[in-house]
């Protein structure tokens, strides 16, 4: 074997090992907490293009009590809880746990990481999906429990002044004024007769306004009353797959 085909493989891995350590995470032992951080903190904000890391621990009791139905059942022990999956991360990002097998032993700490590159903004409430499993402690009667945790949600935000995906054909043209008052107004071109989903985020990622908005192939303007919304920075999204248009503006003050 050659020296370049050693050169060449040696850098392949390398390359696999940089990967494969920033999608993992360690676990923190001194952290007994269930989950951290917890849904009042959330997980953090993202930015298209830009990479995204979140760190999630996991410390699963070794007594719970869960609610099935209306009765309270104490579990002791708990054998493990298992993430079964993370539903409607952003695109571009996916998750990876220690133990990999997303199998969380009770009494024992894990983790979870949410790495990659995000490529769309909006705001993406998650579905994280997990099943309790232990034994009612009275009678020692093996016991599963499915739930969902609906509370956890990752923002993308864009940056610059005016951006379009790598994907986009719709073409902003003029866009004014900004900061706005009480009335926005932009001009684009569509490649398409359509109909694309009209949006406006705030910057913490809540949809303010949304509606849909009839596109002509060409020169379309669409008109926004901006009166009801409170001043700061909003994002604009315009979309039909495969189009996006992204537009970051800002409400002055009234």
């Amino acid at each position: 074997m050659n020296k370049k085909i050693l050169s060449l493989i040696f850098l392949l891995f390398t390359f696999f090992q940089i990967n494969k350590s920033m999608a993992q995470c360690t676990p923190n032992p001194t952290n007994t907490a269930l989950i951290t951080p917890d849904t009042i903190t959330n997980l953090s904000p993202g930015t298209v293009s830009a990479p995204y890391s979140q760190i999630i621990y996991v410390h699963p009791p070794i007594d719970s009590t869960v609610t099935i139905g209306a009765i309270p059942i104490h579990l002791n022990p708990v054998d493990s809880i298992v993430l079964n999956g993370i539903g409607n991360l952003p695109p571009g990002l996916s998750y990876a746990c220690v133990p990999a097998s997303c199998v969380f032993p009770g009494a024992t700490s894990g983790c979870i990481a949410i790495t990659g590159t995000p490529t769309t903004a909006g705001m993406y409430p998650l579905t994280i999906d997990i099943t309790a499993y232990g034994k009612e402690a009275t009678t020692g009667f093996a016991l599963f429990y499915p739930f969902s945790i609906t509370a956890y949600r990752i923002n993308i935000n864009i940056t610059g002044v005016a951006e379009l995906s790598q994907n986009s054909n719709f073409q902003l043209l003029d866009f004014g004024p900004d900061p706005v008052q009480e009335h926005l107004s932009f001009k684009m071109n569509s490649p398409v007769n359509t109909t694309a989903d009209f949006s406006v985020f705030n910057i913490l990622g809540k949809n303010v306004y949304s509606q849909p908005a009839s596109l002509k192939k060409g020169i379309n303007t669409i008109e926004l009353n901006t009166k009801n919304l409170a001043a700061g920075v909003y994002i604009l999204t315009l979309k039909k797959d495969p189009y996006v248009l992204l537009r970051r503006f800002v409400i002055g003050g009234k």
